[in-house]
C-alpha cells in the first residue's frame, strides 16, 4: 500500500526561515540525546523505536510496543513544532497514524504493512524537515549544525526508501554518500565556504525529489535554493 500525500500550497522558504529564526527556535541542539540507557544522535531515536515496534508486533508484545509508540509520538510532536508550515500537515497525519495504531494494537486491522508505510512516511517528512533546518542553519551561519542536519537528512531519506520497500538506485546511493561526505566536512571542518561551493543543500533537495518520484510521494515543500 502506497502513501499518497496531497501537494500543499507553497510558501516562501525564505519567509519561513525568517519567521522561525525570529521566534527564537534557532538555538543549538545537542548532537546526542539519551534514549533510555543509550546515547543516540538526536535524529536517530525514531529509527531505533521503529525497529523495536516492528519486532514487538511480530512477538505480539503490545505493552512494549505501546511504550515505543508513546516515545515516537513525543519525538514527532516536538519536531512538528519546530517545522515550517508546509510540513505541519504531514507531521499531523503521521502522528495520527501512530495514535491509531496505538489505540488498535490488538486489532486485526493493524498490519505489518501499515506499520512499514507509517515508518516510511515518518522518515520522508523528517528528511524534508531536517533539510529545511540545514538551510536555516546556513542562513544563520551555524555551519556545523547545518552539517549535522544534512547528515540527518540523508539518514531519514535512506530509511524512507527502505521502509517503503522501494529499490535504491545506484545514483541515489551515490548522492546519499556525497551528501554525507559534504555534511561531515561541514560538521567537523573549518572552511564551510569550500563545502558550499559543491552545493550540498541543492544536491540534498534534488535527491529528495528523485526519491519522491521513486516511492510515489509528492514533496510537501518546494526548496528554492540559490
Amino acid at each position: 500500500m502506497k502513501i499518497h500525500l496531497v501537494h500543499a500550497a507553497v510558501l516562501s522558504l525564505a519567509l519561513s526561515i525568517w519567521a522561525q529564526a525570529a521566534s527564537g527556535q534557532d538555538a543549538e541542539r545537542p548532537a546526542l540525546v539519551l534514549d533510555e540507557s543509550a546515547w543516540v544522535t538526536f535524529y536517530d531515536l525514531p529509527s531505533r523505536r521503529f525497529r523495536n515496534i516492528r519486532d514487538g508486533f511480530l512477538r505480539r508484545d503490545f505493552e512494549e510496543i505501546s511504550r515505543d509508540l508513546e516515545v515516537t509520538i513525543g519525538f514527532l510532536t516536538v519536531e512538528a513544532r519546530r517545522s515550517v508550515p508546509e510540513l505541519t500537515g504531514v507531521f499531523a497525519e503521521n502522528i495520527g497514524r501512530f495514535e491509531r495504531v496505538r489505540a488498535n494494537l490488538a486489532s486485526a486491522d493493524v498490519t505489518i504493512a501499515d506499520l512499514d508505510n507509517t515508518f516510511a512516511q515518518s522518515h520522508w517528512v523528517l528528511s524534508q524537515h531536517y533539510l529545511v533546518e540545514a538551510i536555516r542553519s546556513r542562513e544563520t551561519e551555524r555551519h556545523r549544525m547545518a552539517g549535522r542536519y544534512l547528515i540527518a537528512t540523508a539518514h531519514h531519506l535512506e530509511r524512507a526508501v527502505i521502509w517503503s520497500g522501494s529499490r535504491v538506485t545506484g545514483d541515489v546511493l551515490n548522492s546519499l554518500e556525497s551528501i554525507r561526505e559534504m555534511a561531515s566536512r561541514l560538521a567537523d571542518g573549518d572552511n564551510p565556504a569550500e563545502v558550499y561551493r559543491d552545493r550540498p543543500l541543492r544536491l540534498a533537495a534534488k535527491t529528495i525529489a528523485t526519491v519522491g518520484e521513486q516511492i510515489d510521494r509528492r514533496l510537501r515543500i518546494e526548496l528554492a535554493l540559490p
